[in-house]
């Protein structure tokens, strides 16, 4: 956005002008879309995968088979893995919430930094447009005394 921002000065007509806009509001939007595409890839690992962690922990422990039902396994050390899963799954859930708390503030700082940069190439685009509109004389405002002075011109070779 900044090299075509660079680049308005530099254009000779308003077409060019406008084919820059183009390209900037195209730029905007896969720029959102790779943040959408972004932002959905850290919701995944901030929740789904944590959360998949927790799914493997409890199946670990419905997989122990107690001895005196042909496992390898006591009551007490399944409690006590169940102990620990608990500790781990504690964290889980305190990694979950700052993960989220992450993504948010991340996805609330990419667009704000969109909305910044496509405002400065707004702003900087119409300062284009004004000055070109100027040095060629044409638009509404600064193409007004040009349209007078041919209509006069127009009028005096008519009369001749």
């Amino acid at each position: 956005m900044m090299e075509l921002q660079k680049s308005l000065p530099n254009q000779k007509a308003l077409t060019n002008l406008q084919g820059v806009n183009s390209k900037a509001k195209d730029a905007d939007l896969k720029f959102r879309e790779l943040c959408n595409v972004t932002f959905e890839k850290m919701k995944n690992l901030a929740s789904a995968e944590l959360e998949h962690l927790q799914i493997q922990n409890l199946r670990m422990i419905e997989s122990c088979v107690l001895i005196e039902n042909g496992g390898n396994y006591s009551r007490e050390e399944i409690e006590w893995y169940k102990e620990q899963l608990k500790e781990i799954d504690a964290k889980i859930e305190e990694h979950k919430s700052k993960r989220t708390e992450v993504l948010g503030e991340v996805t609330e700082l990419c667009q704000l930094r969109q909305k910044e940069a496509l405002d400065k190439f707004n702003q900087a685009y119409a300062v284009a447009v004004d000055e070109l509109t100027a040095r060629d004389a044409t638009g509404k405002v600064f193409g007004q005394p040009k349209r007078e002075g041919q209509k006069i011109v127009r009028n005096e070779f008519a009369i001749c």
